[in-house]
């Protein structure tokens, strides 16, 4: 074999793979009205693995769905929602070869925040020890101020708490203070759906009634690691959970 045909088979093989950190995505779980179920698989081959993250927004609607929410009938929720599902879901899909280095960007972009858990620190929960669990997230509601849960392995029952900005972004002050995901009269309000309030909240069409309204959080996972080389985020592409309608605080 000609020494030139050996020496760029050499350098493509060293030059292909090593050149980027992968992470293979979550598999997509299940879900319906108000529970879903995601397989976590190991990532032990992976040594620059850090945790997963959670990704969501909240859309607020004058429409009330007690059915499974998808691509058939997210529209009628709430254009917002729509139009976020539709620009992120290319980067979800992994027959595509295509790897996007910015999936953090994109989620600020689409203003989605990272999920936090009352009282426990996320990113230990979602780290290694989580490798082959079920993760359980639970939004159903029992009409006395259901707080949604997430769950891993039938064991603690984490509440869900939203976001109040993070690192390199502006804070904000989210209503009701309480911060779990259920409805309310202040999430729910348009006036609160600004910067400094609600920044996790995408208002409702400028059509739709003062009351009643219901909100609805879609939400999404990815694997992240650290690229050694430069100390840089490295994002699997996300995987959509579901879209849940929130359950009533009983405030109103």
């Amino acid at each position: 074999m000609n020494c030139s045909v050996v020496f760029l088979t050499i350098f493509f093989i060293s030059c292909g793979l090593d050149d980027y950190y992968y992470l293979p995505a979550v598999p997509v779980g299940t879900y319906d009205s108000t529970e879903a179920k995601i397989n976590i698989p190991n990532y032990n081959s992976y040594s620059y693995f850090h945790n997963f993250r959670i990704f969501y927004r909240i859309y607020i609607s004058g429409e009330t769905l007690n059915t499974r929410i998808d691509e058939t009938n997210m529209s009628s929720i709430s254009s917002s929602l729509s139009s976020d599902y539709n620009n992120i879901k290319p980067n979800t899909d992994t027959t595509s070869t295509t790897v996007n280095t910015s999936i953090g960007s994109m989620f600020t972009t689409r203003k989605y925040y990272e999920l936090v858990l009352e009282n426990t620190d996320i990113n230990g929960v979602l780290g290694s020890s989580s490798f082959g669990s079920e993760i359980v997230f639970d939004f159903s509601s029992d009409g006395s101020g259901s707080i949604p849960t997430m769950q891993i392995n039938n064991g603690t029952e984490y509440a869900l708490y939203r976001s109040i900005g993070s690192t390199g972004e502006s804070g904000f002050d989210p209503e009701p203070p309480d911060r779990y995901f259920r409805n309310s009269p202040d999430i729910c309000l348009s006036a609160n759906a600004i910067a400094r309030i609600n920044a996790d909240v995408a208002d409702a069409a400028s059509t739709t009634p003062e009351t009643p309204r219901y909100t609805y959080a879609s939400f999404y996972i990815a694997a992240t690691g650290i690229d050694p080389r430069n100390l840089t985020s490295v994002f699997s592409k996300p995987t959509h959970i579901g879209i849940f309608r929130l359950p009533e605080s009983n405030q109103f």
